[in-house]
């Protein structure tokens, strides 16, 4: 491969945003009669890869193939063949499809995870498997500690009008719930609206461990007088 190609290469994966020290390059001959060289452009800790063969007798012609980001990484259906023109293009393809997505993925918090590890501390005190609904006393507790927690939000992430309204609408939906859903269904809702509140105001990861400390500060207290 001619260092015009294998620049042309570098500079697709500049121009797709995405830095090229995050990339592994191998070069590795085929001893094959056919083919001459393999390339391989491979995005580290991640099983995504493009692979490049070149011919002995030509500089303009290529075959190729990658990996797809899909459940078990597969190939894509069958190697390519073109020339340089051709063979950027696909991989230009590959990097602002499979790449990034892969990359978007793997920056992106695991929300499912930090509400477990976040409502667990909160929660455990009450048996949430009986299916029984709030009494009165407990629908009072709830909703005061509802109350208390969005003051902590609007106090500590300082949300716009907009955003304001839309983390009101959250907390009506616990309010309406209590009414009208049993104790799992409830805490269900609960943690799907605490993360939905999180989308609405955190604006980076960390916040996510301060938007968890304020609802345990808010709700432990109630929920430890709940019956177990």
């Amino acid at each position: 491969m001619l260092k015009k190609h294998k620049n042309a290469l570098v500079n697709a994966i500049e121009s797709a945003g995405i830095n090229m020290h995050l990339f592994t390059f191998y070069e590795k001959d085929t001893n094959d009669s056919v083919y001459g060289k393999r390339y391989e452009i491979a995005l580290k800790n991640s099983q995504l890869s493009f692979s490049i063969t070149t011919y002995r007798e030509s500089y303009k012609i290529f075959r190729w193939k990658y990996v797809l980001f899909a459940p078990e990484y597969p190939f894509n259906k069958q190697p390519s063949y073109g020339g340089s023109e051709e063979l950027l293009n696909e991989f230009q393809i590959w990097l602002n499809g499979e790449v990034l997505e892969y990359l978007r993925e793997e920056n992106l918090p695991d929300l499912w995870a930090e509400a477990r590890s976040g409502y667990m501390l909160f929660l455990e005190e009450i048996n949430w498997s009986d299916g029984t609904n709030f009494d009165t006393q407990e629908k009072q507790e709830i909703k005061a500690s509802l109350d208390a927690y969005r003051a902590k939000i609007i106090d500590e992430f300082q949300p716009s009008d907009t955003e304001k309204a839309h983390i009101d609408d959250r907390f009506k939906e616990l309010d309406d719930a209590l009414e009208r859903t049993n104790k799992i269904d409830w805490k269900n809702i609960l943690i799907g609206q605490i993360v939905n509140i999180g989308i609405i105001v955190v604006k980076e990861n960390v916040q996510w461990g301060t938007l968890w400390k304020m609802a345990n500060e808010a709700f432990n207290a109630c929920m430890k007088m709940l019956p177990t």
